[in-house]
């Protein structure tokens, strides 16, 4: 944790109800744009760290934790979007995503 974080991401942090959201969007090139969307949520733990030396020795080091009892949600959001025309996908894009035209379902 970045020292000097604010009040209010401290108590979330100390209370565990830290969560992480992971958002990932998959486009097929500039001309086709977005194709996949997902989203999901992990919540985590935090273990405070407490000073063993110098002045401040047995007290919280507020700046310090390390992240536990990561659990990620079992709802994951996952959908496709078929784009609208006949616009050719990049292949690069489909080479690093595995997505074609073909796959999904969704509209825009």
């Amino acid at each position: 944790m970045p020292s000097g974080r604010s009040k209010e991401a401290h108590g979330i942090f100390v209370r565990n109800e830290a969560v992480f959201i992971s958002l990932d969007v998959e486009t097929a090139g500039e001309e086709v744009g977005v194709v996949q969307l997902s989203a999901e949520i992990s919540r985590l733990g935090l273990v405070r760290h407490i000073n063993k030396k110098g002045k401040q020795k047995g007290k919280e080091n507020v700046g310090a934790g390390t992240a536990t009892n990561i659990r990620r949600d079992p709802e994951v959001f996952n959908a496709y979007v078929k784009p609208s025309g006949d616009e050719e996908w990049c292949s690069r894009a489909i080479s690093i995503h595995g997505l074609t035209p073909n796959m999904g379902g969704g509209t825009r």
